[in-house]
């Protein structure tokens, strides 16, 4: 069971997090080969090639059911070029009190790779994470590159057209906090009526989301500078 600390973490992280993921190009989900000496993941979809350099956050077993933190895996020699982000996540662990991001090593139970790798896009910034699967487990990597996924002109826009996406492949307890997240990221303007958050972007587009009384979501209208509003 994950702790307190952590588990708000995750909820705050996904919007944002699958958001990026969505938004990946599609070589992100070709072929992929490890290039450890050159700290990048090569990919090739359909003929096109691209070496992303990532971060390693750590690896998951399948045998034993444990998360091993990159920082903690002194058997791989991974160069500390590629241990930054990790150490960066421990050392928030270690401020903010959440043994999730500082223990070395722990069941899968407790968080598992692709939880954690969604807690570190949003606490990073980066432009999305890969599971790089083995035989026996998978490593977790972030995306290095952020050219590979740049910051939307639209936010709103996109996560209006993403939502439903989004709410079909993770289930999302309490959405109203993973929303008042996903517009931190975008420095939104928020305003709070009742059961409604309506945000405002600096661009002048306006995202209005509706909650139930168990904070999820019932309702979303946006309205982009220029255009009418959604009926």
């Amino acid at each position: 069971m994950s702790s307190e600390a952590f588990s708000i973490l995750y909820i705050r992280s996904q919007f944002h997090a699958m958001e990026r993921q969505f938004a990946l190009p599609e070589i992100v989900h070709g072929d992929w080969m490890f290039d450890m000496s050159a700290g990048c993941v090569r990919f090739e979809h359909e003929g096109e090639k691209r070496a992303v350099p990532v971060q390693i956050l750590g690896t998951e077993s399948e045998k034993t059911g444990t998360w091993l933190w990159a920082w903690a895996n002194g058997m791989s020699q991974i160069p500390d070029a590629m241990l930054r982000d990790s150490r960066l996540l421990e050392q928030y662990g270690k401020t903010n009190d959440v043994p999730e991001l500082t223990e070395t090593s722990f069941d899968t139970e407790v968080a598992t790779g692709h939880q954690l790798a969604m807690v570190a896009v949003s606490l990073l910034g980066a432009p999305g994470y890969y599971r790089c699967p083995y035989e026996g487990g998978a490593m977790f990597v972030i995306l290095a590159d952020p050219t590979l996924n740049p910051p939307p002109e639209r936010p709103f826009l996109r996560m209006a057209t993403s939502l439903g996406s989004i709410l079909s492949s993770i289930d999302i307890v309490k959405q109203r906090w993973a929303v008042e997240s996903w517009f931190q990221h975008y420095d939104a303007q928020v305003e709070a009526v009742d059961n409604t958050l309506i945000a405002t972007h600096a661009n002048g587009d306006v995202l209005t989301v509706e909650f139930d009384a168990e904070e999820r979501i019932v309702g979303l209208n946006t309205s982009m500078k220029g255009e009418a509003p959604e009926a």
